[in-house]
């Protein structure tokens, strides 16, 4: 009985883990470039670049000066990332906020110079046919 349980409970993780790893590849490859794209921006210390590249909804939130500064701020205190692994994203379709549309949150474990795990948070948005990040956070 005790086999059949750890049977189970095995087959019940492999399949979870089996899902998880494929999520990435049933959601727009677009939106997952968009948010590495901007990440690279971010990663070569060019933070004008990767504000124009972000939505307007990115842009009303705080001015280019406002996000340069908090860049800055932020890769003195953790560093710049090093080392970064899509682990998960989710599909939404409406966000605090924000109008409705559609949305995917972008998770990236992270490894900066100063931390050893940390969190690249993303939310893109398609508008149009081109999908542009609307928000972006390191944690």
């Amino acid at each position: 009985m005790l086999n059949l349980c750890r049977s189970v409970v095995f087959a019940i993780v492999l399949v979870c883990l089996l899902v998880s790893t494929g999520l990435a590849s049933n959601f727009p490859s677009q939106a997952i470039v968009a948010a590495e794209k901007f990440a690279g921006f971010i990663d070569k210390e060019k933070y004008d670049t990767a504000y124009d590249s972000a939505s307007d909804f990115f842009q009303i939130t705080l001015s280019k000066e406002e996000w340069i500064k908090k860049r800055q701020q932020t890769n003195f205190l953790v560093g710049s990332v090093q080392e970064r692994k899509l682990v998960s994203v989710r599909s939404r379709t409406e966000y605090p906020r924000l109008p409705d549309g559609e949305y995917l949150v972008v998770y990236f474990e992270a490894r900066t110079e100063y931390k050893e795990k940390a969190a690249e948070v993303m939310l893109v948005k398609l508008d149009g046919d081109s999908w542009q990040v609307c928000s972006y956070r390191l944690k």
